[in-house]
């Protein structure tokens, strides 16, 4: 593997418009870096969120949902495994949806019973999601060329230790779009990869995951990025692809220091939407 080959291979494949992106990215990491003395100071005035939840009751609900729908998939596969290869895909994703809004149903009603001040304790006050847009918008674009540099780096590990040239598997859904143009079938795709999942996730892993060992660690002085960074590993090896793992963790580490520095759960569910919102639309456009 020859590093510097690579690194001009990649500077060759940046587009003129993409440096602004960097650019404003590297900008505004460095910004914050410098403001809160490398994190030191960023989670000074940030309080956990009260709630009467037990202990085990976050990790019991996450393995719940994950069990239940990849159950449901399985299920749906062998029941209908005579159709077309796009009916199986769109029967599948339809029934992810509904146990997906069924879970969130679910997770609302727990929410409203543990937390105090029930849905606003929580963090879900609609009143604050045009700001947490904006915030949202500027932590992708901050975290953007970090993702690029990990992405990068698996790459050329990767090759490093099996010798041969390697590909970051594509994610199942997004394997799916490419597989199925029907637009039925993308569209029901991109509806629960855009708008579901990320909802349901964050309820489970920044809301009530990181919460709870939050409150837990209460008395620690850096309780906030331990939190932070727990949830933010199970929250990665929760997904299927290892390679996978080490974006989806400053994905992860960048949405729980928004919920933490906020108190609002919309600004990482945003984050969350914009993620895979632009990862769905690359796909789409191949």
């Amino acid at each position: 593997m020859n590093i510097p080959e690579n690194i001009k291979e990649i500077i060759g494949a940046i587009r003129p418009e993409d440096i602004f992106i960097y650019f404003s990215g590297f900008i505004l990491l460095a910004i914050w870096l410098i403001r809160t003395s490398f994190g030191k100071k960023a989670l000074e005035n940030s309080i956990p969120r009260r709630n009467g939840m037990p202990i085990f009751l976050p990790l019991a609900l996450t393995l719940a949902v994950l069990l239940s729908v990849g159950l449901l998939n399985e299920l749906s596969l062998s029941l209908f495994k005579d159709l077309q290869k796009w009916k199986q895909v769109l029967i599948s994703e339809l029934i992810s949806l509904s146990a997906g809004l069924v879970s969130i149903g679910l997770l609302l009603f727990i929410i409203k019973i543990y937390f105090v001040r029930g849905f606003r304790g929580f963090g879900l006050n609609i009143k604050t999601i045009p700001r947490d847009f904006v915030y949202a918008f500027t932590y992708i674009l901050a975290i953007f060329p970090l993702m690029e540099i990990v992405f990068w780096a698996t790459i050329n590990i990767n090759k490093f230790i099996s010798g041969t040239e390697y590909e970051i598997p594509t994610h199942q859904e997004l394997q799916n779009i490419i597989e199925n143009p029907s637009i039925l079938v993308r569209l029901v795709i991109a509806t629960g990869t855009i708008g579901i999942i990320p909802f349901l996730e964050e309820l489970l892993y920044r809301g009530l995951f990181q919460t709870m060992i939050r409150t837990n660690l209460y008395y620690y002085k850096h309780a906030g990025w331990i939190a932070i960074f727990i949830t933010s590993v199970f929250f990665s090896i929760s997904h299927e692809n290892i390679s996978h793992w080490p974006i989806l963790f400053i994905l992860g580490a960048c949405m729980g220091y928004s919920y933490e520095k906020s108190g609002s759960l919309f600004r990482p569910v945003l984050i969350h939407m914009l993620f895979n919102a632009s990862a769905v639309l690359a796909t789409w456009r191949q």
